[in-house]
C-alpha cells in the first residue's frame, strides 16, 4: 500500500474512533495569528504547545481587529514508540503523522492556508517582503531562489519582517500588508544562515516525512493591521558560484515577473495586472544576485536609504 493510501486510511480510523459525544481530550490551548485572522490551536500536549508558540513567537493577540471567523485545530500526540498523532480542523479529522515534528509542520501549512484564503479580495504575490520605516522592498521570485533565506538575513540584521512567501497587496491603495508567517528553512538555508548568525531560535520540524525543515519565529513587528508603501521591487536568484551584484531591472520585466508570481491572478484578472502595472509604476525594480547574504543585506539596505 503507497504512503499516500495508508494516511488516507488512516484518517479514516481515527475520525471513526473519536468519541461519540465529539469531546476531545484537551489540556490546555493557544492562538496564533496572521494578518486579521486569529486561530484557536488545542491539544492534549503542552509541550507541543509550547513548539507552536516558539514557531510564531508567543504572540497571543487580543481579539480587537482580527476577522470574526476563528478556525480552531486540535493537535493529539499519541504515548508509546508505535504512537499516532493526528491533527483535526473545525472538528474534523484531516491529517495523520508518524512523529511530532511532521504533526507541527503540517500544522504551519493549514494555518498559512486557512489565513489566506481569508484574503480573497487582495492581489497575493509569491514574494518576501520586508521593511524600513514605512517603506517596503518586495521580492518576488519561484520556489528555490533564495528569497526565505534572504527574508531571513534582512530581518535578523534589524528589518520589519513581512512575509516570506505571500505578499499581500490592498487593490485601491496598493499598501502592502504584513503576513508574518514563521520563516520557513530548508537544510541548506538553515545550514547556510546558523553559519553567520549564532543561536539561532529556530524550531525543527518537517513538512513531509522525507522533508526536515526549520521554523524562524517572526521577529517583533508592528501590528498586523499596518500599511507599507511598496518602494523597491527586487528580483533576487541566489547563485553561489557567481558574484553579488544588483542591477537595474526594466519595468516590464519587474511586470511579467510580478503577473508569473501572483497567486490568484485568475481570480482578479485585468484587476490584478492593473494594479501590479502601477505598483511598477511607482517603485524602483532591480535584480539582485546572491552569492554573499551579508552583502546582499547591505545591497538592498542602500535602496531604502
Amino acid at each position: 500500500m503507497s504512503r499516500s493510501k495508508h494516511r488516507r486510511l488512516l484518517v479514516s480510523n481515527l475520525n471513526a474512533c473519536r468519541p461519540d459525544d465529539g469531546v476531545l481530550p484537551v489540556s490546555c490551548n493557544t492562538y496564533v495569528q496572521l494578518g486579521s485572522t486569529r486561530m484557536r490551536v488545542d491539544s492534549n500536549s503542552s509541550s507541543f504547545l509550547a513548539q507552536v508558540d516558539a514557531m510564531y513567537g508567543s504572540r497571543c493577540p487580543s481579539l480587537d481587529g482580527f476577522d470574526t471567523t476563528e478556525s480552531s485545530f486540535y493537535a493529539h500526540i499519541g504515548d508509546g514508540i508505535c504512537a499516532r498523532h493526528w491533527l483535526s480542523k473545525d472538528g474534523a479529522v484531516i491529517y495523520a503523522a508518524t512523529s511530532r515534528s511532521e504533526l507541527l509542520g503540517r500544522l504551519e501549512w493549514l494555518v498559512t492556508g486557512t489565513a489566506v484564503a481569508h484574503l480573497g479580495d487582495h492581489v497575493l504575490i509569491h514574494a518576501g517582503a520586508v521593511a524600513e520605516g514605512d517603506r517596503a522592498i518586495l521580492l518576488p521570485a519561484a520556489s528555490g531562489s533564495g528569497k526565505t533565506t534572504l527574508v531571513a538575513a534582512l530581518m535578523l540584521a534589524g528589518l520589519d519582517y513581512l512575509s516570506d512567501e505571500v505578499a499581500v497587496i490592498e487593490p485601491g491603495s496598493r499598501h502592502l500588508k504584513p503576513f508574518s508567517k514563521p520563516l520557513c528553512l530548508r537544510e541548506g538555508a538553515w545550514y547556510r544562515l546558523s553559519a553567520d548568525y549564532a543561536a539561532l531560535p529556530a524550531v525543527p520540524a518537517c513538512r513531509a516525512p522525507e522533508e526536515r525543515v526549520w521554523y524562524l519565529p517572526p521577529g517583533p513587528g508592528r501590528s498586523p493591521f499596518a500599511q507599507y508603501r511598496v518602494g523597491v521591487i527586487t528580483i533576487p536568484l541566489y547563485d553561489p558560484s557567481g558574484s553579488t551584484s544588483l542591477r537595474s531591472l526594466s519595468k516590464g520585466a519587474a511586470l511579467a515577473e510580478l503577473i508569473q508570481q501572483t497567486f490568484n491572478l485568475s481570480t482578479h484578472r485585468y484587476g490584478a495586472v492593473e494594479v501590479l502595472t502601477k505598483l511598477v509604476r511607482e517603485s524602483e525594480c532591480c535584480r539582485l544576485t546572491v552569492a554573499d547574504l551579508a552583502q546582499s543585506v547591505k545591497l538592498l539596505r542602500s535602496l531604502l536609504h
